[in-house]
């Protein structure tokens, strides 16, 4: 590929969605480095859906980007050589981390309604062969479970915790989209852009009630309404929410690589590094979120329970 000839400092540069080529020294109406046939016009507005969202709404301006970014790419392909408004990306991502942590927040109250509260997750004693306690021979290992357990079981903690992982999954990529040698508008672009690339997780939530009315439909005893659902049915609520939900998360690593390639100009072998680079930091996030948070939570509320 070749590298964008752009000046470091022209935010007014028009550059080749195939190549990167800056375009402001052709006259014709094809790329003078890779010869694509360029629309200067369209260049030059964003085609997608939710930058437009004043004039055709917000709930319908999602979806239609949700079906661009996930279902149809390649009617947005042009995109990184299109202007893109930063705050326009930050409003989308905003709207597609509470849809999942709309999602995350409903399989849980469903598994604590299951798990009839949150004593599933307090730590118990171990026990021998024969079932009575016997003390742990791991003191750095209590220190770690003792906590954490003490923070988990406090009804608000989880709960936010799952909010913030929610945030955090659907920003994380931006620490990936660097586009090291470009002005600060192509910077930007790579930044708005980024933030659709994890529109694939909204799709969580749909996944997340498929399963729930499968949950319930099958739990007759606690649901007895519900059990009238043919076996049919429940199986394809099941299977629905299967579907929905790998194809959030592989639709999400697939866009996230494909975006990261368009955007750079370059190599796929330097996408999948930086994707790479991407769960790293999503599951070092995931980890901090869901582990030392609740842990600090935990110490805190010893801490506190110790005065009484």
């Amino acid at each position: 590929m070749t590298t964008p000839a752009v000046a470091s400092d022209d935010a007014s540069s028009l550059l080749c969605p195939a190549c990167g080529f800056d375009l402001r020294g052709t006259t014709s109406d094809r790329c003078g480095e890779c010869g694509l046939e360029i629309d200067r016009a369209g260049l030059r507005v964003s085609g997608i859906a939710w930058t437009h969202r004043r004039q055709t709404g917000r709930v319908r301006a999602y979806w239609r980007t949700l079906w661009q970014i996930g279902l149809d790419p390649n009617a947005i392909r042009h995109e990184t050589a299109r202007p893109q408004e930063i705050a326009d990306g930050r409003a989308f991502r905003r709207v597609t981390a509470l849809l999942v942590a709309i999602a995350l927040l409903t399989a849980f109250a469903a598994v604590v309604s299951e798990r009839d509260g949150l004593a599933f997750l307090a730590m118990q004693p171990e026990r021998s062969f024969l079932g009575s306690p016997v003390p742990s021979a791991k003191p750095l290992l209590l220190d770690l479970r003792i906590p954490w357990s003490a923070g988990a079981t406090l009804r608000p903690v989880l709960p936010v915790c799952l909010i913030l992982l929610a945030f955090h999954l659907t920003g994380v990529q931006r620490a990936v989209f660097r586009t090291p040698g470009l002005p600060p508008s192509h910077r930007e672009r790579a930044a708005a852009i980024a933030c659709y690339t994890t529109a694939p997780l909204a799709l969580l939530l749909p996944g997340a009630i498929c399963g729930l009315l499968a949950w319930v439909a099958s739990d007759n005893e606690r649901y007895p309404d519900f059990g009238a659902f043919p076996a049919a049915v429940r199986r394809a609520l099941l299977t629905a929410a299967i579907v929905l939900v790998a194809f959030a998360v592989v639709g999400t690593l697939v866009r996230v690589a494909q975006w990261l390639a368009r955007t750079r100009h370059g190599s796929l072998l330097g996408a999948v590094l930086a994707l790479a680079e991407w769960l790293a930091l999503a599951l070092l996030g995931s980890g901090v979120i869901l582990g030392l948070l609740p842990w600090c939570a935990g110490c805190v509320w010893i801490v506190i329970d110790s005065f009484r």
